[in-house]
């Protein structure tokens, strides 16, 4: 499945139109159009506000595959992790560390 086809999967999985999606982001809706048409977003921090909004992985997005060898709940932390503001992501990672 192409990376196009999945951002379709997961935006009608959660019930959104591209419209929301493309708003939620901030976005045209013909630039989100062509996202599940034929090109991609320009950078990884769009890759990433993209996988946050459609609820899924830049893992799966990128290479189709899942993180299997992770149980639901490490799949869950690693996903809040993710969603964490850069300032706060990296607090939590410090009391880990220590």
């Amino acid at each position: 499945m192409s990376k196009h086809l999945r951002l379709n999967q997961a935006r009608r999985k959660l019930n959104l139109t591209q419209k929301e999606v493309a708003s939620k982001l901030s976005i045209a809706v013909s630039t989100y159009r062509h996202w599940e048409k034929d090109t991609e977003p320009n950078s990884l921090s769009a890759v990433e506000r993209l996988c946050s909004v459609l609820q899924i992985s830049t893992t799966w997005y990128i290479t189709g595959k899942q993180m299997e060898s992770l149980t639901d709940d490490e799949k869950a932390v690693i996903e809040w992790l993710r969603k964490l503001p850069e300032e706060k992501r990296n607090a939590v990672l410090k009391f880990i560390e220590k």
